[in-house]
């Protein structure tokens, strides 16, 4: 018998990578399995979904679109696109017919969810509705979604509101993304740094700050080069993120733009060689297998995706958001010394209201 499962959740890639390792563990499970991703047109989804299910069929089938956006509830604008949006999904869902629905949280999931449930309580549809939520702190699309729910999967045990259809399961991880026997750690290591040609006796240093970037990562990072970089043995590895469509800021533009204000006087001229930056990385596999130590922010799938792997890390959480949940998971996880925590702060003296980190402090810490 085929089942058919749908699975919803985006804007980031931090909401579609437990999406992917849960359909790899389903696909396990089951014999014949059809799936389908309902996410926003030029949103992380759009690249990350075809590429990681190619092997289940043609992309154009596996990935929907539908209208969604981010904002007020009150927002006329917000409703009206929310409810277009809805009525897509229904016309999915009654085409589709999913066994179940697997939602991460995000705007982007809305729409189906919402389809859903009200499909279910009028019998239009008989899908099982789950709820995964990546962070300590629930997120608010799931909070309006629980009564929808069938069962909340939660990544923190500790996770609260959620009641009776809590269900504690942790965070899925990519099969490949962990190397899961350590005696294999070592040869992992050597062939991850064969692939990226860093030499073995490399200290390798990889900061990312998710799918879209981090500005106060990347321009951390920079800033503290000309520290970090005194070490010839250190080699830096960093993520910029890559522009997304109605994203204000562009990593790697602001990484270029940065490079040429920094002071690498002190440095020796090969120093470009030891500083890689990149704007997306497909295979974070071997840039795991190869590191020592990361730099990320506080969101639960790059926490979890490094300490599934064993890696020292810095977590530099963002501020200011619904519950400050990156700087929950952080704490979280320093409590159990499995990583160190650096604060944004705002230097209101200098004029720049823009949220940053001391590279001095970094650097050091490092």
């Amino acid at each position: 018998m085929s089942r058919k499962i749908v699975f919803t959740g985006g804007g980031t890639g931090g909401h579609v990578t437990p999406a992917i390792a849960i359909s790899e563990s389903v696909r396990e499970m089951y014999d014949s399995v059809q799936f389908r991703y309902v996410g926003k047109k030029g949103k992380a989804e759009e690249g990350i979904v075809p590429k990681e299910w190619s092997v289940y069929g043609p992309s154009e089938q596996n990935v929907v679109f539908v209208s969604t956006t981010s904002g007020s509830a009150k927002s006329p604008r917000v409703l009206m696109t929310l409810a277009f949006g809805c009525i897509q999904a229904a016309a999915f869902l009654l085409r589709f017919k999913p066994d179940a629905i697997v939602a991460t949280g995000g705007y982007v999931s809305a729409p189906i969810v919402f389809a859903a449930g009200i499909m279910n309580k009028i019998g239009l549809l008989k899908s099982k509705i789950m709820l995964h939520e990546a962070n300590a702190e629930l997120g608010r699309m799931n909070k309006m979604a629980i009564r929808f729910a069938d069962k909340v999967a939660v990544s923190f045990p500790g996770t609260k509101g959620v009641g009776q259809k809590k269900m504690y399961v942790g965070y899925p991880v990519r099969n490949r993304l962990v190397v899961e026997e350590e005696g294999d750690q070592n040869e992992s290591r050597r062939i991850a740094r064969e692939k990226l040609g860093i030499p073995q006796d490399a200290k390798v240093v990889f900061a990312f700050g998710g799918s879209q970037g981090a500005r106060t990562i990347n321009r951390g990072i920079v800033d503290a080069l000309p520290l970090l970089l005194t070490d010839p043995k250190v080699i830096v590895l960093h993520g910029t993120g890559k522009k997304l469509q109605g994203a204000s800021y562009y990593g790697k533009a602001d990484v270029e733009k940065r490079l040429q204000s920094i002071d690498v006087s002190g440095l020796e001229t090969g120093w470009k060689d030891r500083y890689r930056y990149t704007d997306f990385i497909h295979n974070m596999g071997d840039y795991y297998a190869a590191t020592d130590l990361v730099i990320c922010r506080g969101g639960a799938g790059s926490l979890v995706e490094v300490c599934a792997n064993g890696i020292a890390s810095i977590s530099i959480p963002k501020a200011n958001l619904p519950g400050d949940h990156q700087a929950v998971n952080a704490c979280v996880l320093e409590k159990l010394n499995a990583t160190k925590v650096v604060y944004e702060r705002v230097d209101i003296a200098s004029g720049d209201r823009v949220e940053s980190v001391d590279p001095s402090e970094l650097s050091h810490l490092v």
